[in-house]
């Protein structure tokens, strides 16, 4: 959960450019809330550290609620505070992924509305190996097989990646990730502090 929470977006971050203004964040939430407020205030637990200033909650009572998703994950940066959230939504028994494409389809026409067309759209399915359409969700899960996803960056920064993932026959999750752009700031923060050590070290 840590590796998909920091890395999901990371080919985003070349997109946003300089540009700090933001998409606002989902849920009824906002970026820049700190660690405390969001386990007082949302009823949520602490799931890990990283980077030694990450830190990742489970979070149990958004201000806005969609039924539709089981589980709501929030990082939060010790400096700059709330600035990624990834809805969860599990779908189990779909062999063919017809919940699943449904699911997505349906999400895909709201946050067309809401952001614009995506920036980059993939729906590609069976293309090696698993190429059985009741295959649907181990085609996704293995590389280069398929890809169900929709990644927005509307103009005032941030972005939105939407996204299919299979984890067995049947069984798959459709997650949808709002990522502030101050994370550039974040990563490059980062990257100057390992590039120190690594200079300190030779």
């Amino acid at each position: 959960m840590k590796f998909i929470i920091k890395n999901i977006l990371f080919f985003v971050f070349i997109a946003f450019g300089k540009c700090y203004a933001d998409i606002a964040a989902p849920l009824g939430l906002v970026w820049g809330l700190k660690s405390d407020v969001i386990e007082k205030d949302y009823s949520a637990t602490l799931v890990d550290e990283f980077d030694g200033r990450g830190k990742i909650f489970l979070i149990d009572n958004p201000p806005i609620k969609i039924e539709d998703f089981n589980e709501v994950y929030a990082a939060v940066d010790s400096k700059y505070g709330l600035y990624k959230v990834i809805l969860f939504k599990n779908i189990n028994n779909d062999a063919f992924g017809n919940a699943g494409k449904s699911s997505f389809d349906n999400y895909e026409k709201v946050l067309t509305e809401k952001y614009g067309k995506p920036k980059d759209l993939l729906k590609v399915i069976g293309k090696s190996l698993y190429t059985q359409s009741d295959e649907f969700y181990q085609c996704l899960n293995y590389q280069g097989c398929g890809a169900y996803s929709a990644f927005y960056s509307p103009i005032n920064g941030g972005g939105v990646l939407m996204k299919l993932d299979g984890k067995s026959r049947g069984n798959g999750a459709l997650n949808i990730t709002y990522e502030s752009a101050v994370y550039e700031k974040i990563a490059s923060e980062q990257k100057a502090k390992e590039n120190g050590k690594i200079k300190q070290g030779l």
